[in-house]
């Protein structure tokens, strides 16, 4: 077995291990709106992270995790990017979703912050599992296969009382709808930026405007987060050709060049 089937292999073990005990542990409490439960969601979603740091401990110490996982620094074209797409992002759910009662049109930049917490950062883990994925095929078949991982490491919230995905459709086809759109749109921007912080921001950005627009599964959802879906796979099969650069193949030039 090669070292990175292997370590894909360990990171989805200990991920997937780390983030049940801590959400089926939600579904033992008798409350599921007490700040425990609330603990455990946000411990659930370190997974990711804390899965690299056990795979990753040999190649990358831990000075270069946090250096590699927030890294702010960026060309200002690569934070163009990022707001390219969470504006595309929030009129398209605007434009389709269905508005939470009592919302407000600023929720999702208020609940920002909390939502870098309570879902982006699960991003440390899944880019790195992007990066080994794409050592392996083409950055769309690793955004596929990913899309259906992601799925399944969110099927203990379906028990949850309280939570949105209350049926197998709401499951079935709005959250692996959400996580394929989600797995294209994520690995474009970390192909074209190499930035993990970026895609904790888009991450949580994308949580966020769920708090004010539910996506209800019809079919301007569907049309509209096929489109995105679309302009993701064009770019990633542009990148795979070189037609358009990714930030990592542009930094290897430029230091090659020097």
């Amino acid at each position: 077995m090669k070292p990175e089937t292997k370590q894909i292999l360990l990171f989805l073990l200990l991920t997937f291990f780390i983030s049940w005990v801590f959400m089926f542990g939600e579904l033992l409490l008798p409350d599921a709106d007490s700040p425990i439960a609330l603990l455990l969601t946000i411990l659930s979603v370190f997974g990711p992270g804390i899965a690299v740091l056990i795979v990753s401990r040999k190649n990358m110490s831990f000075k270069e995790f946090l250096i590699r996982t927030f890294t702010f620094e960026q060309r200002l074209s690569y934070y163009l990017i990022f707001l390219v797409w969470a504006v595309w992002r929030y009129l398209l759910c605007m434009l389709v979703g269905a508005r939470v009662e009592g919302s407000s049109l600023i929720l999702p930049l208020i609940m920002l912050p909390i939502s870098i917490f309570t879902g982006g950062n699960e991003e440390i883990g899944w880019r790195y599992l992007q990066t080994l994925m794409e050592k392996k095929m083409h950055s769309v078949y690793a955004a596929l296969i990913f899309s259906v991982i992601l799925t399944s490491w969110h099927f203990p919230l379906f028990f949850v009382p309280g939570d949105w995905r209350k049926t197998l459709f709401d499951f079935f086809v709005i959250q692996l709808g959400l996580c394929l759109t989600n797995a294209i749109t994520f690995a474009v921007i970390y192909k074209l930026t190499n930035s993990v912080s970026l895609c904790i921001l888009a991450h949580a950005w994308g949580n966020s405007i769920t708090l004010t627009f539910l996506p209800p599964g019809d079919i301007k959802t569907i049309v509209g987060f096929v489109i995105e879906c679309i302009i993701g796979v064009i770019i990633l099969v542009l990148c795979g050709k070189g037609i358009i650069k990714s930030a990592e193949k542009r930094t290897r030039s430029q230091l090659e060049s020097t």
